[in-house]
C-alpha cells in the first residue's frame, strides 16, 4: 500500500488561497481567461475581505468583460463587507499596486 502524500506531484500541490497570492498570479498571467471569468463571478473560496480585494483588483483591469463581472460581483456583496474592506488599514499588504476603484452602485 502506498502513501497518497508521497505520490503527489508539484502540480497537485494546492496554491495559497489568499488575496495577495491570487492577485500576484493574476498579474503574472498565471491564470487563463476562463479562470479569471470564474473568479470575477465571485466563485472563489476565500474569506469575504480577501474576495473583495481580488474582485476590486479585477474590476480595475483592462479586460472590460472581466472588470464588469467583478464590479457586478462586488455590487452583490453586503455593503458592510465592502465598507469593512475600504476601511481596513492593512489593505496595502494585500494590494500590490495602487489602483483607482470605480464605485459600484449600492442597493
Amino acid at each position: 500500500m502506498t502513501n497518497a502524500t508521497s505520490d503527489a506531484t508539484p502540480s497537485a500541490v494546492p496554491i495559497e488561497l489568499t488575496a495577495s497570492a491570487i492577485i500576484e498570479r493574476i498579474e503574472s498571467g498565471a491564470y487563463p481567461r476562463e479562470i479569471l471569468q470564474t473568479i470575477a463571478a465571485g466563485f472563489l473560496p476565500l474569506p469575504q475581505e480577501d474576495l473583495v480585494a481580488v474582485l476590486a483588483f479585477l474590476a480595475t483591469g483592462g479586460d472590460s468583460e472581466i472588470a464588469g463581472a467583478a464590479r457586478t460581483s462586488l455590487d452583490e456583496l453586503p455593503s458592510r463587507v465592502v465598507v469593512g474592506f475600504a476601511e481596513n488599514d492593512a489593505i496595502s499588504s494585500i494590494w500590490p499596486t495602487p489602483r483607482t476603484i470605480r464605485p459600484c452602485s449600492r442597493r
